[in-house]
């Protein structure tokens, strides 16, 4: 079946260079770093990946799962059914936009405060806790990316694949590149640099795709999925209150520490509470398609 082995053959370079994509800033580290920096990038990767692993992750084989049903569907490339794949994928987005958002604007204040609970002082008084609100702004990009992504390989066709498929050798080749350069600049935290300008490089692609995809649908504005400028504020005033708490309220002396730190991680619950209530409020649009969106499956 030439067919069936030409179709394996696309999807196994797709592969291939996703790895790359994902894994490269490693096989960097490996090559040009000493030990520590590759341990202090390994502890930040794992603790900073969780959200993607957990909250991330299925969400996006699970959109990737709604858009592949979507796109093979009898009327899937008619007007009418790319209007329903843009009322899916324009609320998702906006979701994980705002939990990116939250994660962008938290992630900085307790770096520090969770690699010292997780690790141990030995590992929090090192260049980690940096590196790690780095990743934080870095998971936005990934949410973004993550979903955009799911869309556009879920309803390309054979020759758009292939396309993409080019454009991951350029966008692994720019990775690699950016990574040895950023590392050379700013050591290990020039790495998380150099994956947040891949992502954004390859947000900007899929965004251009998308566009193409829904050119024949009237009425369709990708820049619908940006949150409210509420919730910018909120994050705003999220950010600001996490770190004032972090500056004045946070000890490092061992003896104080733990309880310095129930108080400022409940300055932080209390923060995040007031972005989610904001973006329950203003994004009620968001809410309903998602409930909609729910009973229908």
């Amino acid at each position: 079946d030439p067919e069936l082995l030409r179709m394996c053959a696309v999807f196994s370079l797709q592969s291939v260079e996703k790895h790359v994509l994902a894994e490269g800033e490693k096989l960097v580290l490996a090559v040009f770093q000493s030990g520590y920096d590759q341990g202090v990038y390994g502890l930040v990767s794992n603790l900073g990946s969780l959200v993607v692993r957990i909250v991330f992750q299925p969400f996006e084989e699970a959109a990737f799962t709604a858009f592949s049903h979507s796109a093979q569907g009898p009327d899937g490339a008619s007007v009418s059914g790319r209007r329903r794949q843009g009322d899916l994928l324009l609320p998702l987005l906006k979701g994980v936009a705002c939990v990116g958002l939250l994660a962008g604007a938290l992630g900085p204040s307790y770096s520090y405060t969770v690699m010292r609970l997780a690790y141990g002082e030995r590992w929090s008084e090192t260049d980690a806790p940096a590196v790690l609100t780095l990743y934080s702004f870095y998971v936005v990009t990934l949410a973004l990316n993550g979903v955009s992504e799911a869309f556009v390989h879920a309803t390309a066709s054979e020759t758009q694949l292939g396309f993409i498929n080019r454009m991951l050798v350029v966008f692994s080749a720019v990775f690699v590149a950016a990574s040895i350069l950023c590392l050379r600049l700013w050591g290990t935290a020039g790495v998380v640099l150099a994956g947040c300008l891949n992502m954004s490089l390859r947000i900007v692609f899929s965004c251009k795709l998308i566009g193409e995809h829904f050119a024949s649908v009237p009425g369709f504005r990708l820049r619908v999925a940006v949150p409210s400028k509420w919730v910018f504020l909120a994050s705003a005033a999220a950010y600001a209150s996490t770190q004032l708490s972090e500056s004045l309220v946070l000890s490092r002396d061992p003896s104080r520490f733990l309880k310095t730190a129930v108080i400022h991680l409940s300055v932080g619950i209390l923060a995040a509470l007031a972005v989610v209530m904001t973006a329950a409020l203003t994004e009620r649009e968001l809410l309903r398609q998602a409930l909609a969106a729910r009973r229908a499956r």
